[in-house]
C-alpha cells in the first residue's frame, strides 16, 4: 500500500489508485501523489476533476489571433507552429508560457517567445523529475565520477523515505561496495 515519503514511479501510483478504487489514473505524477497522500491520511478520495475544453478548436489559427483561453496542444497546433518554426519541438518551458499567456498574447508573440525559450539554458527541473535533478546535482558536486556511480547512489536514495534529493555525503552510501569509480 502507498506510504508517504517513499519514491514511487507513476505506474506504481496508478496501481495504488486502482487497488484503492480511486478513479484518477489519468492525473500527473504529482497529482497522483497528492490524491494518494490525502487518501492515506483521511481514508477519503479527493474530488479532483480537470476542466475540459468546452469550445471546439475548429477555427483557423492565425498569427494575429489571441491564444484561445481553452488552448491545448494538438496536431493542428503543432502543425501551425511547425509552419512558422521549421525545427519546432514542443517543450515544457513553452507549454508553461502558453498556459500563462492564453487569452492574453497572440500566436505571433508565442512564436517569438518560443525562439527565446529554446535558447535559454535549462537550470530548473520540474519537481516531478527527481531522478534528473539528482543526477544533475550529483555531477555538479562530483564531475569526475561516472554516470554508473550516480545511478547506484540514486537507486539507494530513492528507497529512503523523504531523501529523494542529492546530499554531498551520498558517496558514503556506496562504502563497502568495490565498484566505486
Amino acid at each position: 500500500m502507498f506510504q508517504e515519503g517513499i519514491y514511487y514511479h507513476k505506474v506504481e501510483l496508478i496501481e495504488f489508485c486502482k487497488q484503492a478504487n480511486i478513479p484518477y489514473t489519468n492525473l500527473s505524477k504529482l497529482e497522483l501523489e497528492y490524491v494518494l497522500k490525502h487518501f492515506a491520511q483521511t481514508g477519503k478520495v479527493l474530488d479532483i476533476r480537470r476542466k475540459t475544453n468546452k469550445i471546439a478548436g475548429d477555427f483557423p489559427l492565425k498569427l494575429e489571433a489571441i491564444i484561445s483561453p481553452n488552448f491545448k496542444i494538438g496536431f493542428r497546433e503543432r502543425g501551425f507552429f511547425a509552419k512558422y518554426i521549421p525545427a519546432f519541438k514542443y517543450n515544457i518551458r513553452f507549454n508553461a508560457w502558453m498556459k500563462e499567456n492564453k487569452g492574453i498574447k497572440t500566436y505571433k508573440e508565442a512564436i517569438a517567445m518560443y525562439h527565446q525559450l529554446v535558447n535559454m539554458k535549462n537550470e530548473n527541473i520540474s519537481p516531478q523529475f527527481k531522478y534528473m535533478t539528482y543526477i544533475r546535482d550529483f555531477f555538479n558536486a562530483y564531475p569526475d565520477r561516472s554516470k554508473a556511480t550516480a545511478i547506484k547512489c540514486w537507486k539507494i536514495k530513492k528507497t529512503m523515505p523523504n531523501r529523494h534529493f542529492f546530499e554531498p555525503s551520498d558517496l558514503t552510501l556506496l562504502e563497502g561496495n568495490n565498484n566505486i569509480d
